[in-house]
């Protein structure tokens, strides 16, 4: 009899772990501030609305790079024709970009190019939905 009880408790300590450890693992909360760090090219535009934007190769080039100290180079790059050919160029500052600050608190960026809402899609993807229809969403990669 004594056995049985044994048994018993060791069937429902058993259960008991299996359950527990049954309960869905939460995804660690990402630190935005960290994981935007660095450069990231478009991979798609989207309008607010969620309708895709139509972009090139050259648009694809475009890079947006999150620097220490709150400061994000944007370099556009755009197709450019010399009359002969096409190529992809640097739009702003000889191919520098523009400097612009941003803060990232939480899941938010404000910026001198406008506010967003940080997603991240994956360890390599972010989309950043801006508030404003100007920008709509980016999904970058790096």
């Amino acid at each position: 009899m004594k056995n049985k009880k044994i048994v018993v408790a060791l069937l429902s300590l058993s259960t008991l772990l299996i359950l527990s450890n049954c309960k869905e693992k939460e995804e660690p909360v990402t630190d935005y501030s960290q994981f935007m760090m660095g450069e990231w090219t478009i991979s798609e535009i989207f309008t607010l609305s969620g309708e895709p934007e139509i972009i090139d190769d050259c648009n694809r080039e475009t890079t947006y790079n999150f620097m220490a100290g709150g400061v994000l180079n944007v370099n556009p790059r755009a197709t450019a024709s010399d009359g002969n050919s096409t190529y992809c160029a640097a739009v702003l500052n000889d191919g520098l970009g523009v400097d612009v600050n941003y803060l990232i608190t939480g899941n938010r960026m404000e910026s001198e190019l406008g506010n967003a809402t940080l997603e991240k899609i994956s360890n390599s993807s972010a989309k950043l939905t801006f508030d404003e229809e100007e920008f709509g969403i980016v999904v970058l990669v790096r």
